[in-house]
């Protein structure tokens, strides 16, 4: 089926924290609602949550349980209900926010922001709330800020992939594809590299001027007409004039003596000040760019934004992650 190319951005929302649990164990639980909704089985999860609120559990976490369940199903109206329902119990539960913010991405970038920011008042360091505020910045064509964003996310965790792709993406859009692929090549070449992954690191190259080499990133998953097809798409996405450089920047850095790795271990991702700017980023070996671990509990969602010029494939959306949350809808860049 042809598909049109868009430029989505990856969502991290807290929703609801993924633990170990077992489908039909007779004993419908909030712990069993998470694993489901984790797992991609939004139905379910949403059952088991409105059955635990229609029984009295009017709690904030089951509420936004349920919430994060209908934004999956892509039921918005009934989820953002769900998200007030929980916030008129506990104003500022971040979750709720987080999870109504999202859903204002699309509709309104603006009010989104300032969702975000009542969240980081609290607490300033919530990498996800902080890459959703990159994500709202950037669809209001705010790529500088929007980019300081992404950084701070990074460096309040520096496991969290989807920032990283995220400020990949949106440095490549304003002019500064080159920078973004020393961030994107590390992730996108790690074994454990999604698809997406891969697509998004193809695109950055293609719009650094190195259409050769995304190529091999898009055949494991499209033929090759359709991968070249695809690099047509990534030529026509429009760039602006390089951003001013955010108060942070990402770039892989060698390990230092004291730092240094066993072979083979994985390279880290570090946040440097600005004033080393000037510096080109020391590239180093490959490391992979999906779910890290510390966030592989959060689920993803992924917010579309369409790209002016669009072309059809036999392919997937390419999400170029401005996010990760999980089980969200899609589009969704994607909490």
């Amino acid at each position: 089926m042809s598909m049109k190319f868009v430029l989505p951005f990856v969502l991290l929302t807290t929703a609801c924290t993924v633990e170990p649990g077992r489908f039909g164990d007779g004993k419908p639980s909030l712990k069993t609602a998470q694993t489901a909704l984790s797992s991609g089985a939004a139905d379910l999860a949403y059952r088991i949550c409105a059955s635990l609120v229609d029984a009295g559990d009017r709690t904030p976490r089951a509420l936004v349980c349920k919430a994060n369940a209908l934004t999956a199903l892509g039921r918005s109206a009934e989820a953002l209900a769900s998200f007030d329902a929980a916030l008129a119990v506990e104003p500022n539960y971040g979750d709720a926010l987080i999870g109504t913010g999202r859903l204002r991405l699309t509709t309104d970038p603006a009010g989104a922001e300032q969702v975000f920011m009542q969240v980081l008042a609290n607490n300033p360091r919530d990498a996800i709330a902080l890459n959703n505020l990159g994500i709202a910045r950037d669809l209001q064509g705010r790529h500088s800020d929007a980019q300081t964003a992404y950084a701070e996310a990074i460096a309040a965790n520096p496991d969290a992939r989807a920032p990283q792709v995220n400020l990949a993406l949106s440095m490549a859009m304003t002019g500064r594809a080159r920078e973004a692929t020393r961030i994107l090549r590390p992730l996108a070449d790690n074994a454990d590299a999604t698809a997406r992954e891969r697509h998004d690191y193809a695109a950055v190259l293609t719009m650094a001027g190195r259409p050769e080499e995304a190529t091999p990133y898009l055949t494991p998953e499209l033929s090759a007409p359709q991968a070249q097809e695809a690099v047509s798409g990534f030529r026509a996405i429009p760039t602006s004039q390089p951003a001013p450089l955010p108060t942070a920047r990402v770039v892989a850095t060698r390990p230092t003596r004291e730092q240094a790795v066993p072979a083979g271990g994985p390279a880290r991702t570090m946040v440097q000040p600005a004033e080393d700017a000037a510096g080109p980023p020391i590239v180093l070996a490959p490391i992979a760019v999906a779910a890290a671990p510390a966030l592989s509990q959060a689920p993803t969602q992924v917010i579309e934004r369409t790209a002016p010029a669009t072309v059809e494939a036999a392919a997937e959306p390419i999400k170029l992650t401005p996010a990760t949350d999980a089980p969200a809808p899609a589009r969704a860049p994607a909490p």
